[in-house]
């Protein structure tokens, strides 16, 4: 871990966090589910400052940034707007990239889109590197949760990195919220007979699960993948190294997949 300076003060003790949420752009239809947020916290609570939406373009490309670098300065290029979206909430809020020094910078990790992930956790990296910080790892599954208004005491399990007739999915209250399992139509009973009675699930969920959730009387409802929920997510989770920053994959990436099959073909 790398050495931390005095937290940031303002008004009140606290440190700064910095949350990035844009692990699954096409979540929602309109993009709005990509955002940077900013908020203050000390051993006892979590103050949120602000949020700012990332602007979509083709397939979620806003999810990219061709330059890192800590807020203040120009627009990133084309349709990149993780970067020039953070300094836009920054000058909102009359911050500046050292006033993260000794704070933390939060990811909402995945698993989700390969791109999105991959640059969120290049620019948290590269913010967090250059101004101090550390990082945290939020896995998205709880990012879900943290946006989550189910009823209280409902168990509910997260579904994302639909493909096919399959998703991954994540129970609540399993131990490793980055570890979770293959489900298809036929394995919903099984989730129903834990106890399972909501389950988060963007538009790319599976029709066939969705019928069977139906049929066991599991609701089904969309993500809300906000960075204010993943601010909210982090508060409790532990501070990395930025190197130990890494995407959370729900499967192999498919270009990995073709390689490794002409390999075996060679």
């Amino acid at each position: 871990m790398h050495a931390q300076s005095a937290p940031y003060r303002c008004g009140m003790s606290g440190r700064l966090t910095l949350a990035i949420e844009t692990s699954n752009p096409t979540a929602a239809a309109d993009g709005t589910g990509m955002s940077v947020a900013i908020g203050r916290s000390d051993v006892a609570a979590l103050e949120p400052l602000g949020e700012e939406p990332v602007r979509a373009g083709a397939r979620g490309r806003a999810a990219g940034a061709a330059a890192p670098r800590p807020a203040g300065g120009g627009a990133g290029g084309g349709d990149d707007d993780l970067v020039p979206a953070i300094d836009r909430l920054f000058a909102r809020l009359a911050l500046r990239a050292a006033d993260l020094r000794g704070g933390r910078v939060a990811v909402s990790v995945g698993p989700g889109g390969y791109t999105g992930l991959r640059m969120a956790c290049a620019v948290g990296k590269m913010i967090a590197e250059g101004c101090g910080a550390a990082c945290v790892a939020a896995p998205t599954a709880l990012v879900a949760l943290a946006g989550d208004r189910g009823a209280a005491g409902e168990k509910r399990a997260v579904a994302l990195a639909s493909k096919n007739d399959t998703a991954w999915v994540w129970v609540e209250g399993e131990p490793d919220a980055t570890r979770g399992r293959v489900l298809s139509a036929a394995d919903v009973p099984a989730l129903a007979a834990e106890g399972v009675r909501a389950l988060i699930g963007d538009a790319h969920l599976p029709a066939a699960v969705r019928e069977a959730c139906a049929r066991e009387g599991v609701a089904v409802r969309a993500p809300l993948l906000t960075a204010a929920a993943c601010l909210r997510a982090s508060a409790s989770l532990p501070d990395i190294d930025p190197a130990d920053l890494v995407p959370v994959y729900a499967r192999e990436p498919d270009a990995v997949t073709q390689w490794r099959a002409r390999a075996r073909g060679g």
